[in-house]
């Protein structure tokens, strides 16, 4: 034996154990992986709900704009009848003129206004229940 080194007995089981936790430290440096993995995926799960928002936010503002066109055209509607009875009236003075196929043609654009009003009520509905079930399939697939 050489000299000034000196040597001991050690038992082995501690040093068994300290190679069990370092095996157990490299295995959860490796199960952290998928964790990262999972992070960018909930970052890009936010972005597409960012980005879904926004279009469905703008799909609101455009409705919202038929919504006011429409409300415009059926008050120019209304003062086209008005006008029309205020020149029926006229007419009825001076002559007597038959405008009941005129009533009848505005009566019925009145008609198609109001089923029009409906459509864009259930259009709306739908492109709401559309975003929301797209929403839950992309948050259910990812």
């Amino acid at each position: 034996m050489e000299e000034g080194v000196e040597y001991e007995l050690v038992p082995i089981s501690p040093i068994k154990k300290i190679q069990k936790e370092l095996e157990e430290i490299r295995r959860s440096k490796i199960s952290t992986l998928p964790l990262d993995e999972f992070k960018k995926d909930v970052e890009k799960l936010s972005e597409q709900i960012d980005k879904l928002i926004t279009i469905n936010l703008t799909l609101q503002t455009k409705i919202t704009e038929l919504l006011v066109k429409h409300a415009e055209v059926l008050k120019d509607l209304d003062e086209m009848v008005n006008l029309l009875r205020q020149a029926t009236e006229i007419e009825s003075e001076s002559s007597v003129v038959n405008l009941a196929p005129v009533v009848d043609e505005l009566k019925k654009i009145q008609e198609q206004n109001k089923e029009m009003m409906e459509t864009i009520r259930e259009l709306t509905t739908y492109l709401k229940r559309t975003y929301t079930r797209g929403l839950i399939e992309r948050i259910v697939r990812a």
